[in-house]
């Protein structure tokens, strides 16, 4: 497994290309995990490593994730993604031909038992709002499977999401057996670009990476550039 990359850092947050495969915290059986490989790098190199989770990434998932460095940019970025103030593109390879673009609106609620998030009612317990839009960058064959590479935007942030909003709608991500998937391979989802305002300075940050390997090394390069992100 590669190391992952720092992308930024200052006192206040460290901002990393998380590897695929990678859990963000120590997890049995599943080593190096993000937060430790991160906080070991700065100890080695002479500065202070304590760190804050204020968001996740699913192992299977990779890309541009943030860490907080103190209490208190940890309060400020926990409020931010709480809030869902800031930009969040993802990158993901579904099954079949979707629409050049398009929106899913729907409730969900997290099952925590069984780990997923399931599409529900609106006036179902638990039931929360979860807005997505996407875009269609290209489309390929895959084993003789339709597959299709969406870019895709988060209006909330919702356990999930993703992979239950696209399952809801017939087209579950590309190796996500969990979701109703045909094909293996584990969920192809990455987090491509992530914009934020410094927890402390205001500034506007903006950070973001390309995937690497299956399925999405199967797609035109260009597809995977990052996009011009709207203002915050």
């Amino acid at each position: 497994m590669t190391d992952p990359q720092i992308l930024y850092r200052d006192a206040d947050l460290v901002v990393v290309n998380k590897p695929v495969g990678m859990p963000v915290s120590p997890e049995k059986g599943q080593t190096p995990d993000l937060f430790t490989a991160i906080s070991d790098r700065l100890k080695r190199e002479g500065e202070p490593p304590l760190l804050f989770l204020v968001h996740r990434l699913d192992r299977t998932t990779g890309g541009v994730m943030a860490l907080a460095r103190t209490g208190r940019a940890a309060a400020a970025l926990g409020e931010t993604f709480a809030a869902h103030r800031l930009n969040k593109i993802y990158l993901a390879v579904v099954e079949g031909e979707t629409d050049e673009e398009g929106e899913i609106v729907s409730h969900l609620r997290a099952d925590t038992l069984r780990a997923r998030a399931c599409v529900v009612a609106p006036t179902a317990s638990g039931a929360r709002p979860a807005r997505l839009t996407y875009v269609t960058l290209d489309r390929r064959a895959i084993d003789g499977r339709p597959a299709s590479l969406i870019r895709v935007s988060l209006d909330t942030g919702r356990f999930h999401q993703i992979r239950a909003q696209f399952s809801f709608v017939g087209h579950p991500l590309f190796g996500d057996r969990k979701y109703g998937a045909v094909t293996r391979g584990g969920p192809a989802l990455f987090s491509a670009c992530l914009s934020f305002h410094h927890p402390l300075s205001g500034e506007t940050l903006t950070f973001c990476a390309a995937p690497s390997g299956p399925p999405f090394d199967l797609f035109d390069p260009k597809c995977l550039l990052p996009p011009s992100l709207p203002a915050l």
